[in-house]
């Protein structure tokens, strides 16, 4: 097929056909279509948009550029979970044990951290010896043993979007709503999925800055999915805070295990979150949300009862609640996420032996040479929170990227403490920056700590932190953004 027919038709504003769609995604795996002729072809998807039918033969095109797993023989609706990324988002690493108690199949495949956000992947690589390169035929063996994995792309899978998407950034085509909705869903087609539940991520700290770009995104997914035979709910939620008290690899990964026990804040937390048919997400906390354990429960619930909607387990949605509240407070979440590191070769107790030390310094506070302690100077109340600067304190820490393939440090952590609606007062922590390579000098009778060569990093990094955000000192402020916009 000739690549310059495809591109004027696409220039002058024509729904291409299936086979022009395919064409194109087939010149760019097989290395025919030249690469002025494919930045081309994106600009001109750029400027004219794709329709839905046209999204869906991309997204096809590109799950199949690559490998596709086969579960048919594993009985059950097969059920993924993704997120556009943001700050302290663990979600998956709950969402999956508990799908495992619910036994609702969950086929996941997880990515690294992108720009300020976290990776479930780079998490995931905390936990020594952690397999997630896994075969086709290793993922299939989890399939039917646990009726989950969490497995990273592999250069199998879709390969054609990572050769799109290197074109897309290099000619500034990145954001258009048609190329984003390919790329993220042809990694999730390329699982054979029967039903996929999206967070699509809203607000300062999301890659989706407006709730008007966020819901246009939501619904590309879902109408995308619904064109290609697959079922899909999108769940738009905010992102500026972090969801939990943790933000980093390790200490993300220890916080989930913390929420496994019923008997802790987490527990708690679930305890008090009730349904409700008249609010979005159908979840909220009768007494207002009061932490950011409260923020990681209520996301995490609001995800879990799509999950089991789309599964088909449950459709009335107040005992598909039920369903997740008991199965989350079960006390058997640990029991899960044991097996699913047994089968994938992770040694947890080896982690867990790790992190006590990390934790045996977040406790110490300032009395620790590993921490830094950003204490309020006065009292006030949150207005708004800048998660991008945020993440980049974490990459600037070695806990991120800052260029493909650089090697990361899973031990830095941030603890975090401060909510929305919060009244700080002077003294409370805000939050605790912990790095294994943090050193303590004294000078002139004041103690600093130094990070690298920086004598200072103390001052610099509270600098930073206060510079995350912004404040108000009407100490009956009320923070207004919902934390979930919608559902579609």
């Amino acid at each position: 097929m000739n690549y310059k027919d495809i591109i004027r038709d696409k220039r002058n504003g024509n729904e291409l056909t299936k086979e022009q769609v395919f064409a194109v995604v087939e010149g760019v795996t097989q290395k025919q279509i030249p690469d002025y002729q494919l930045s081309a072809f994106l600009m001109a998807v750029y400027f004219k948009g794709m329709t839905i039918k046209e999204r869906g033969y991309l997204t096809q095109a590109m799950a199949s550029s690559g490998k596709t797993m086969d579960f048919s023989h594993i009985p059950g609706k097969k059920v993924d979970k993704h997120s556009t990324g943001g700050v302290g988002d663990k979600t998956s690493i709950i969402l999956v044990p508990l799908m495992m108690e619910l036994g609702i199949k969950s086929p996941m495949v997880t990515g690294r951290g992108l720009g300020h956000t976290g990776g479930t992947t780079d998490k995931l690589e905390s936990i020594p010896n952690f397999v997630q390169e896994l075969t086709f035929e290793k993922m299939a063996e989890c399939m039917k043993n646990l009726g989950t994995f969490m497995a990273t792309q592999t250069a199998d899978i879709a390969p054609a979007d990572k050769v799109i998407y290197g074109m897309r950034d290099s000619t500034e085509t990145v954001e258009e709503i048609s190329l984003i909705t390919a790329s993220i869903l042809s990694k999730k087609f390329s699982e054979n999925l029967d039903a996929l539940v999206m967070d699509v991520k809203c607000g300062p700290s999301a890659f989706m800055h407006t709730i008007e770009k966020a819901t246009e995104l939501a619904d590309s997914i879902k109408k995308t999915c619904e064109v290609t035979g697959v079922l899909c709910k999108a769940c738009i939620t905010r992102m500026d805070f972090p969801l939990g008290e943790h933000i980093g690899n390790a200490n993300e990964i220890y916080e989930c295990i913390q929420s496994f026990d019923p008997t802790s804040k987490y527990g708690d937390s679930a305890r008090r979150l009730q349904f409700d048919k008249g609010v979005k997400g159908l979840v909220k906390f009768q007494d207002g949300l009061q932490s950011g354990v409260d923020l990681l429960i209520l996301i995490t619930f609001v995800l879990a009862l799509q999950i089991v909607i789309v599964s088909g387990k449950e459709q009335d949605e107040e005992k598909a609640f039920k369903l997740v509240k008991d199965g989350f407070l079960s006390g058997n979440l640990m029991k899960h996420f044991r097996n699913l590191c047994k089968e994938q070769t992770g040694d947890l107790d080896s982690f867990l032996k790790h992190y006590q030390t990390i934790q045996e310094h977040l406790d110490k506070n300032e009395q620790s040479e590993k921490v830094i302690v950003f204490r309020a100077s006065e009292d006030f109340k949150i207005k708004k929170l800048d998660g991008v600067k945020l993440g980049n304190i974490m990459v600037d820490l070695n806990a991120g990227r800052k260029v493909f393939g650089e090697k990361i440090n899973h031990d830095v952590s941030i603890q975090w403490y401060a909510y929305p609606n919060q009244l700080i007062r002077k003294n409370d922590i805000i939050c605790k920056v912990y790095h294994p390579l943090f050193t303590q000098h004294n000078e002139g009778g004041k103690i600093y700590t130094t990070y690298k060569s920086d004598k200072h990093f103390s001052t610099h990094i509270i600098e930073r932190l206060q510079g995350c955000l912004d404040i108000t000192y009407d100490l009956n402020y009320q923070y207004q953004e919902p934390f979930i916009y919608d559902v579609l």
